[in-house]
């Protein structure tokens, strides 16, 4: 029997090894390689101020778990703007400024694939850490449920978002110099904005549906965004 230590790091690594199986051709780049290991281990540290500073902050101001307040209000309003505006909108941002913040150190800004690459990787370290953090609350049994789901989710929001940066980021004018257009200001946001919402709407989903009827919305989400980002990484 695998002791429940090695069967926790097991399924934590799994998403890893998954994401360096499917890139594995991307990945052979040694600057595609540093940017995407840079953007997964800055994801991991991005959920530290979330956890222990600003999670705490807003849960004290408004006297409530904000899991609860999700999960319990019968607010509509309320549980947008906890699910989108507060958990999406932070936690995205963190995402993709841990991934810029990894491209940009690995000098890989104008790199569209790389900035796109750390994006998902960026994700993925987050949605790691965090399942270390939901271990220890509920135990390893969550990541049988978490893992095909949430770290999936993760992956792809930061991907979406990731994606738009990529693009906005990497503009140039003819003449081989950046252009910082409003357009590509718009893009940037954009882009942001709408892995906040998908985020958002994900999490409301999973916390006020039946199982019998989340899953498999999710799952489908899931997938047509696996769809969706295969086609931006052909793009970029």
């Amino acid at each position: 029997m695998i002791p429940p230590a090695l069967f926790s790091l097991l399924l934590t690594a799994l998403p890893i090894g998954v994401f360096v199986w499917l890139f594995r051709t991307a990945l052979a780049d040694p600057a595609l390689r540093e940017a995407a290991l840079a953007g997964g281990v800055a994801g991991a540290f991005a959920i530290l101020p979330l956890k222990f500073v600003l999670y705490p902050s807003f849960q004290a101001a408004l006297g409530i778990d904000l899991r609860s307040l999700l999960a319990e209000s019968d607010e509509f309003w309320m549980r947008f703007s906890v699910a989108v505006v507060l958990v999406g909108g932070l936690e995205e941002t963190m995402k993709l400024g841990a991934a810029i913040t990894g491209a940009g150190w690995m000098g890989c800004l104008w790199r569209s694939t790389a900035i796109f690459l750390a994006s998902l990787a960026a994700g993925l370290g987050f949605s790691a850490a965090e399942s270390i953090d939901y271990i220890s609350i509920f135990g390893a049994d969550v990541l049988l449920t978490r893992i095909p789901l949430s770290t999936t989710g993760h992956v792809l929001f930061s991907g979406f978002a990731g994606w738009a940066a990529a693009l906005a980021l990497s503009k140039r004018t003819k003449s081989g110099e950046r252009a910082a257009t409003w357009r590509g200001y718009v893009q940037f946001l954009g882009g942001l904005l709408g892995a906040a919402v998908l985020h958002g709407g994900f999490n409301m989903i999973a916390m006020r549906t039946l199982a019998s009827t989340s899953i498999p919305l999710l799952a489908s989400m899931l997938v047509a965004g696996a769809v969706l980002l295969r086609e931006g990484w052909v793009r970029v």
